[in-house]
């Protein structure tokens, strides 16, 4: 049992990986597999992909059978008892929540919020502002909603009266009526609220298995998990085996921010430094907050090799990424190389600007490319 970690620049190096792994029979002839994609699309190509290598003969001419794919937040419905009632649910949060600020328009800590609805507004901008409460309610209940998933030690400072931004400072001036809010959405709503239950929840999976899930689970093709997605999942991993699947396009960026875990202030980040590709830096957030989230001794963590790139312009690109690091100036592609092309939709000017920053500029100033050639 535990988190195991397989890593690759391709995802069809992953599929087949993902492939081997299920034809390996678990111990009950009967159990079914489970494997969480981001989307109904990578379901529909790695149920193809995984034809073609379960069960499969000499043509390849296989079947993806007794595998349930789902998504991430439909599994940790289930593990957390929330459903399809979740009282915390956005659209569900809003009524309550609707009520709530109509009780408190008048309360000096609901100021801001009150003159944004047109709280004693007679003009008629007043009247169409307070035609906006629902929309408003709405939005908060999402804003709440991702509180709770993203980042929910603010919930835990609020609920105790600590009116934090989460990460041990203080809030801006402008967003001070947020907390209180938080706290009388809070008493009015019957159930405990959801950094409550994620604590309850993570406890209770490191005690127990869960029994209506199967031994072995993967999620696959994921770039991005939230913090309590993944501290669910890494409990789920006492008792059972989840593999993660992840899409990376450098190892060696991978093992430069091997050791870096933990949460902290983007502004504080300088995972980025270790990237020494332009593209890795500017692009691959998502994927160091993802590494930075992780647990920190994964039960394995293996990196799997795809075949060797072409020599094109794209192959150099993707060898370069690989190993997070820039191609000496110098080398020229082949005229009728056409392995990498760009398409806008902006102005001719502006098209000039996109050519310079995203061939010359990220392709370290390939002297063959020229904004005039576009």
């Amino acid at each position: 049992m535990g988190l195991h970690l397989h890593r690759a620049e391709r995802t069809d190096v992953l599929a087949d990986g993902l492939g081997a792994l299920l034809a390996q029979p678990p111990a009950d002839p009967f159990a079914g597999e489970l494997v969480l994609v981001p989307a109904r699309g990578v379901e529909r190509w790695l149920s193809q992909r995984l034809s073609h290598v379960l069960g499969a003969g000499p043509g390849g001419d296989g079947v993806c059978a007794a595998v349930e794919f789902r998504s991430p937040p439909s599994l940790i419905a289930e593990i957390t008892g929330a459903g399809d009632e979740d009282p915390w649910s956005p659209d569900a949060m809003t009524w309550p929540l609707l009520a709530v600020i109509d009780a408190n328009l008048d309360a000096p800590w609901c100021a801001t919020l009150a003159r944004h609805l047109g709280h004693g507004d007679p003009s008629p901008e007043g009247e169409l502002r307070r035609g906006r409460r629902y929309a408003v309610a709405r939005r908060l209940a999402g804003l709440f909603a991702s509180y709770a998933r993203q980042r929910p030690q603010l919930l835990v400072d609020w609920a105790a009266g600590r009116d934090t931004d989460g990460a041990g400072g203080a809030l801006h001036e402008d967003l001070r009526w947020q907390p209180p809010l938080w706290r009388a959405l809070a008493a009015a709503v019957a159930t405990a609220p959801p950094h409550e239950r994620h604590r309850e929840t993570v406890a209770r999976l490191r005690q127990e298995p869960t029994e209506t899930l199967p031994g072995r689970l993967s999620l696959f093709g994921h770039t991005r998990l939230a913090g309590t997605d993944i501290e669910l999942l890494d409990a789920l991993a006492t008792h059972h085996d989840l593999h993660l699947w992840l899409p990376h396009p450098s190892d060696a960026l991978w093992q430069a921010l091997h050791g870096v875990h933990g949460t902290l202030p983007r502004t504080a980040d300088e995972s980025r430094r270790s990237a020494h590709h332009p593209l890795l830096e500017t692009l691959g957030r998502d994927l160091r907050e993802l590494q930075r989230a992780l647990p920190a001794a994964p039960a394995g963590d293996e990196h799997r090799t795809a075949a060797p790139r072409p020599d094109t312009l794209l192959g150099w690109l993707q060898s370069d990424l690989g190993a997070n690091a820039l191609r000496p100036e110098g080398r020229r592609h082949a005229a009728s190389d056409r392995s990498v092309q760009v398409h806008s939709c902006h102005s001719p000017a502006r098209q000039v600007d996109v050519l310079r920053e995203v061939l010359l500029g990220l392709l370290h100033d390939d002297p063959t490319l020229e904004p005039r050639d576009i």
